[in-house]
């Protein structure tokens, strides 16, 4: 290289490395002079003040929060930064000059001590519809006149205006007057979207319209209702049109299986779903979010090897059990005698405090062993079992197991088993019915919940032994309805070792209202309980049109110091506006949920207990006029795949 070629070449460098060097120098003098986000605003002016200082955990979500702080003391609006601050009480700690506990400033600032003199509230925008909702928290004892003055200095301070309404989470404060809100009846249908269990899935996008009332889908197709039935087959994601009951058995099979269980508003008809229909898509569930667009078949032949149950749970059955048992007379370890269901619900006679419905008695798995051996189905159920076609072809398989349903409900039962069951019942003498229920070996267990997948039958009295009969049929039958086999199928469950016990108690023909508790708050890190109960027999595990009571139960208040009971949304059954059961009932129901998650970890015995939860069914019957709680079974909540 000759030598004026050698001086150019490095003065190209040497230029190119004085270019790198000012856009350094200038991108870091303009990082310097950029103004910092604040830690808090006096007023919010406009939206982008909002969003601002919104949490940013999910930008696109359909909901921002901001929280607000009222200091009484000088009539100023705090509006925080929630990344900096994930409490009010941070903020004030910082900023405020509150250097007491948080227990001193919780009873001092939430209660009604003279000390008080700060109102603290979050700021919700649900952003599809423009509207602000502000809301305390539901152990606050602010009254009415706290909630106007928020009210008045948030339309002060704010650029809202009309669109700012109050959320009465608690039924005292749906008694404030003047101020515009927003019902917990309603506050569901605000939401564009909402993850009922959250996940990833592959599969045909298939959209069922509102007559469909057993929409037939495969394990492989991800389903858009308009609303959800009681029973839905085994399906990779479901999608629904209008808000769900999250405790319904849809769901919690949903949780069981680790498959994404959504509400998206109109989502059968919306375009895109549309466009997409029969199609192989890929769906992501997020809490605040959703993707689904379309997917490569190699990308979901993996994904669905994947969930492929490598090695088989091989379950266990004692036939050495061969008579009627009380629930005292068993426990955890008797599940291979007396199912799952059966056998939690011992663990909750053993606690001798727990309501339990009246006349129980336990038909172990020998009699169900019995009825196929002596009526010759144990050649044909194993010959059914083996027969390759039953993975492969769902209407033979629907057919062959339908066929041996009817051969098990036809086939007599032993007479020496019905005089014992009748004799058990006190020739229903105490009670006019009886519901035999379902308690496989493959039932309310840790690992496999199976809600929903087998059914309950009463027997009455002026049907006598022919209604035993056919109840306890009925129950045997179900074991080998399709969908529980490919329910079993997939979770990898050898359908040569389940069998069926039968748990029988005295019926609630009648009841005032019926629910389900989860002893875990799946909305803030607070500890609580998730309640929904419907009035009457209107099942609450199923899907519904006109909702439960939503209701969160905090164990702390700061008058009685019991419970703080906030709504997330009221029942509209019949158009009854009042609750479905009194904060009397529902502090008892907490009561028994408190000494029933002790008692299950106690048992179970999980690696980590504070994340066990205890799914407890209840209902309120009325007895004498007088209404009473009844616990009717629990089981492990199930943790997902």
């Amino acid at each position: 290289m000759e030598f004026a070629e050698f001086l150019l070449w490095h003065w190209y460098i040497y230029i190119m490395l004085l270019r790198i060097m000012v856009v350094l120098i200038m991108a870091f003098l303009l990082a310097c002079n950029r103004q910092p986000v604040p830690a808090y605003m006096t007023s919010l002016d406009s939206l982008e003040d909002f969003l601002q200082l919104a949490d940013n955990d999910a930008p696109n979500a359909s909901i921002r929060s901001v929280k607000v702080l009222l200091d009484l003391h000088t009539d100023s609006m705090y509006f925080i930064d929630s990344d900096i601050f994930p409490s009010h009480y941070e903020f004030a700690n910082r900023y405020l000059e509150h250097t007491e506990n948080k227990y001193d400033f919780f009873v001092g600032q939430y209660g009604e001590d003279s000390v008080r003199h700060l109102h603290m509230v979050n700021l919700s925008w649900f952003v599809e519809k423009n509207l602000f909702l502000f809301e305390f928290g539901p152990y606050d004892l602010a009254d009415c006149a706290a909630v106007s003055k928020v009210y008045d200095r948030l339309m002060e301070t704010t650029f809202i205006g009309y669109r700012l309404a109050f959320y009465p989470n608690v039924s005292k404060w749906e008694d404030c007057e003047r101020i515009p809100w927003i019902s917990p009846q309603t506050i569901s249908f605000l939401y564009p979207y909402m993850a009922y269990n959250t996940g990833e899935a592959y599969g045909y996008l298939r959209i069922f319209d509102d007559g469909e009332k057993d929409p037939q889908a495969d394990p492989t197709d991800i389903i858009v209702l308009t609303r959800l039935p009681f029973d839905i087959p085994l399906v990779a994601g479901i999608i629904s049109s209008a808000p769900q009951n999250s405790l319904s058995h849809i769901n919690v099979l949903s949780r069981n299986r680790g498959t994404p269980n959504v509400y998206i508003r109109y989502a059968s008809e919306n375009s895109d779903l549309q466009q997409m229909e029969g199609k192989l898509v890929h769906l992501v569930a997020r809490a605040n979010s959703y993707i689904l667009e379309p997917a490569s078949e190699s990308d979901a032949r993996a994904f669905w090897k994947k969930w492929q149950p490598e090695d088989q749970w091989q379950l266990s059955s004692d036939h050495s059990v061969q008579r009627l048992l009380n629930p005292s007379e068993t426990d955890l370890c008797s599940v291979s005698a007396v199912g799952g269901k059966a056998a939690n619900f011992s663990i909750l006679h053993d606690m001798g405090t727990v309501p339990l419905p009246e006349g129980a008695i336990i038909i172990p798995v020998y009699y169900y062993y019995e009825h196929l051996e002596k009526n010759g189905l144990l050649p044909e159920l194993k010959a059914i079992l083996d027969d390759p076609l039953l993975k492969t072809d769902p209407s033979y398989r629907k057919r062959r197991l339908k066929d041996l349903r009817t051969a098990i409900m036809e086939a007599p039962v032993d007479l020496k088993l019905l005089h014992a069951i009748d004799s058990a019942l006190h020739h229903f003498s105490d009670y006019p019915s009886y519901r035999f229920r379902s308690s496989t070996n493959a039932e309310d267990l840790d690992f496999f919940s199976g809600a929903g997948l087998y059914k309950s039958r009463s027997a009455h009295a002026e049907e006598g032994k022919a209604g035993i009969a056919d109840a306890i049929t009925a129950v045997w039958a179900s074991l080998w309805s399709d969908r529980a086999y490919v329910e079993r199928d997939f979770f990898g469950i050898d359908q040569h070792t389940v069998e069926m016990a039968i748990l029988v108690h005295r019926s609630f023909p009648r009841e005032e209202a019926n629910g389900v508790l989860i002893t875990r708050n799946p909305y803030n890190v607070n500890p609580g309980y998730q309640v929904e109960v419907h009035f009457g027999g209107t099942g609450v595990v199923r899907s519904f049109d006109d909702g439960p009571d939503e209701v969160i139960i905090y164990p702390i208040d700061l008058v009685r110091n019991r419970y703080t009971i906030e709504y997330r949304s009221k029942s509209d059954f019949g158009r009854m506006r009042s609750s479905v059961m009194s904060d009397n009932e529902l502090a008892a129901l907490a009561d028994q949920a408190r000494n029933i998650q002790e008692r299950f970890v106690e048992v179970y015995q999980p690696d980590d207990p504070s994340a066990f939860a205890v799914d407890i069914e209840f209902k309120i019957d009325e007895v004498d006029g007088i209404r009473r709680l009844y616990i009717k079974q629990a089981r492990p909540f199930p943790a997902g795949r």
